[in-house]
C-alpha cells in the first residue's frame, strides 16, 4: 500500500474507520475463485506476464511480414524477432530519433491503439532496394522524408497492418485503422508519458546486412483481457498451434523456386560417327510422344512437346505420382 496511498492517507482511512465514518462490511458478494491479484502501482506485472505469449504471436508475424516484403521487392530478405521487452513510453520516445515514421493505429476490438514504428534507414534501404539500387551505410538524417520515402514507410505499415491481423487471428480479430503519422517523436501523442507498452521489435535483413528495425508498441492494459486467450493458444491447443505452423512451412515451401528440366529425346551413334561430326551437321530424331519433366532427376509430370505464344512449351497432361 506504500506505493498507493501515503502514510498519512493510511492513518486517515484507519480513523475514520474506526470512528464509523466509514461503513465496512456492507460490500457486494463475490466468488473468492473469481478474486485475482492485482498490482495498483504498475502494469508491468500484467505484461510481464504476457510476453511468452506474445512471443510465440511475433513470430508468426515476423514470417508472415517476410514473406511479404519479399513479394514486392523480389528480393531474399530476412525478418527476424527479437525479444520483447517493457517500456514507458516517455522512456520510448527519447530514445527515439528523427525522422521516424511513427504511425498509430486504433484497433477497435482490444479497445485500444497500436504503434508500428519504421526507423529511417529501413525506410531508405527499402527505396533503394525497391528502385534498384544497392543497399548503403547507414545513414543519419537531418530532413522529413520525402513523398516517395513517406509512400514506401505508408506500403510496409499496409503489409504490417494485413500481417499483424493474420498473426493474431484465432486469438482476437483485428482490424487497424492509420490515424496518425508522426516523424518527429517529440510529437507524438499516442500514449500518456507513464504508460507502461509491450515493445516488439522486428530486425530486416538481407544476406546477413541489416536493412533497418520495425516495432510494434502494444499497450499492457491492452493485453489484460486477451491474457486468457493467450494462454490458452500458447499452452492449451497444440494441434492448432501445429497446423499454424504447418500453414506458414507450407506457404513458404510454395515460394521456393524449382529447376525443371526435360528431356526431348535421345540417339545412339558410334563413336566412329561422334568423332566426325562437324558443325552444320544434321543428326534426324523423332520426337516421341509424350516427355518428362523432372526435378533433380526425379520425375514430376509428363507432357506433350510444342509451342505457345511462339516459345517452345510443354504441355502437361498428367502428374507422376
Amino acid at each position: 500500500m506504500k506505493d498507493v496511498l501515503t502514510q498519512e492517507e493510511v492513518d486517515a482511512l484507519l480513523r475514520d474507520v474506526s470512528n464509523g465514518n466509514i461503513e465496512t462490511g456492507g460490500g457486494v458478494k463475490f466468488n473468492p475463485e473469481d478474486v485475482r491479484d492485482f498490482d495498483l502501482s504498475t502494469m508491468e506485472s500484467v505484461g510481464r506476464d504476457s510476453k511468452p505469449d506474445v512471443e510465440f504471436v511475433n513470430e508468426v508475424f515476423a514470417r508472415y511480414f517476410q514473406h511479404s516484403i519479399r513479394k514486392l521487392l523480389n528480393d531474399q530478405l530476412d525478418v527476424t524477432a527479437g525479444e520483447s521487452r517493457l517500456e514507458k513510453f516517455a522512456d520510448y520516445l527519447v530514445a527515439q530519433s528523427r525522422p521516424t515514421s511513427l504511425n498509430v493505429t486504433t484497433v477497435p476490438q482490444i479497445d485500444g491503439q497500436v504503434m508500428f514504428v519504421l526507423d529511417s534507414n529501413l525506410i531508405l534501404n527499402y527505396v533503394n532496394l525497391y528502385f534498384g539500387g544497392a543497399l548503403g551505410s547507414p545513414i543519419e538524417l537531418d530532413r522529413d522524408f520525402t513523398a516517395t520515402e513517406a509512400g514506401v514507410a505508408r506500403k510496409l505499415l499496409q503489409q504490417a497492418c494485413t500481417n499483424l491481423a493474420a498473426a493474431w487471428e484465432g486469438i482476437v480479430s483485428m482490424e487497424f485503422e492509420n490515424i496518425q503519422t508522426e516523424s518527429n517523436p517529440k510529437f507524438s501523442t499516442a500514449y500518456s508519458p507513464t504508460d507502461i507498452l509491450v515493445v516488439s521489435r522486428f530486425d530486416v535483413q538481407m544476406e546477413e546486412e541489416p536493412l533497418g528495425t520495425l516495432e510494434v508498441l502494444i499497450p499492457t492494459s491492452c493485453l489484460v483481457p486477451l491474457k486468457k486467450k493467450l494462454e490458452n493458444s500458447n499452452k492449451g491447443d497444440q494441434v492448432s498451434k501445429q497446423a499454424r505452423w504447418a500453414a506458414i512451412l507450407e506457404q513458404h515451401v510454395k515460394d521456393t523456386n524449382v529447376e525443371l528440366s526435360s528431356v526431348l529425346t535421345t540417339l545412339k551413334v558410334n563413336l566412329r560417327d561422334l568423332v566426325r561430326l562437324r558443325p552444320g551437321d544434321v543428326l534426324p530424331i523423332e520426337l516421341p510422344e509424350s516427355v518428362e519433366l523432372a526435378s533433380d532427376s526425379v520425375p514430376l509430370f509428363r507432357g506433350k512437346f510444342g509451342t505457345s505464344n511462339g516459345h517452345n512449351a510443354i504441355h502437361i497432361t498428367e502428374r507422376i505420382s
